[in-house]
């Protein structure tokens, strides 16, 4: 099975070091064997072994914005972006251009707009205890591909993910923590995971009814090209 992209999003602290005539610096830590929140059936804490990988590899990590692409804050290639593994977490140190979303960034940070980091991830070995409910996840090795510095925390314990009510009556985010644990070839499924499975089916098969016994819009009609030509010979002049 194909590994699937991950982020994670968290409360982190972070910092900011700015001296005369430097650049802009933010730190912050993704933090080691801190459990999370309850991911839709599971929890999920990270390795110290987790970015031994990245590491050793030199990997090219992009910081980012809300993981936009387009506004990149600094990468490992050309050491705008730096990384190193202690006891606590992996720890991280971004020199920020002189861009103008990277210095509103600044800005969100020093006033306490902005507390969260995500980094996201291919999942490399994963194992899983299954003799705990509900089943704890813990990441070994990953690859890591970008941090974002990110409005919605959602680990570790402070708080839960920033996700609607309506996606969370839905059951898609049991739905999403069973793909992730099904990844694993080893996973036994529960009987609670065959009933969520059970459970989305019912709820699927309804949208579709929902769908093909959908009300047809009203039809608007159609003015004939003489209406309007008919309608100036009787207008009185």
């Amino acid at each position: 099975m194909a590994k699937r992209y991950e982020l994670r999003e968290y409360q982190a602290k972070i910092e900011i070091r700015e001296q005369e005539g430097a650049a802009k610096v933010l730190t912050g830590v993704i933090p080691y064997l801190s459990r999370s929140e309850n991911m839709g059936g599971f929890f999920e804490v990270i390795a110290p072994s987790a970015f031994a990988h990245t590491l050793n590899d030199g990997a090219d990590v992009k910081c980012l914005i809300d993981h936009d692409r387009s506004k990149i804050l600094g990468r490992v290639k050309n050491e705008t972006l730096k990384l190193r593994s202690e006891s606590d977490g992996l720890h991280f140190e971004v020199e920020l251009a002189n861009t103008s979303y990277a210095n509103d960034l600044y800005e969100n940070v020093r006033t306490g707009n902005i507390t969260s980091i995500s980094f996201g991830f291919y999942t490399l070995i994963d194992e899983w205890d299954t003799t705990v409910t509900p089943a704890l996840r813990t990441l070994k090795d990953v690859k890591l591909i970008e941090i974002s510095f990110v409005v919605f925390p959602a680990y570790p314990e402070a708080q839960a993910q920033a996700r609607s009510k309506a996606f969370e009556d839905s059951g898609f985010e049991e739905l999403e923590g069973l793909l992730l644990r099904a990844q694993n070839q080893s996973y036994q499924f529960s009987e609670d995971d065959k009933k969520t499975i059970v459970a989305l089916q019912t709820a699927l098969q309804s949208l579709t009814k929902r769908s093909e016994n959908k009300i047809q819009e009203p039809k608007v009609a159609v003015i004939p090209e003489t209406y309007y030509e008919n309608l100036k010979k009787e207008i009185p002049r």
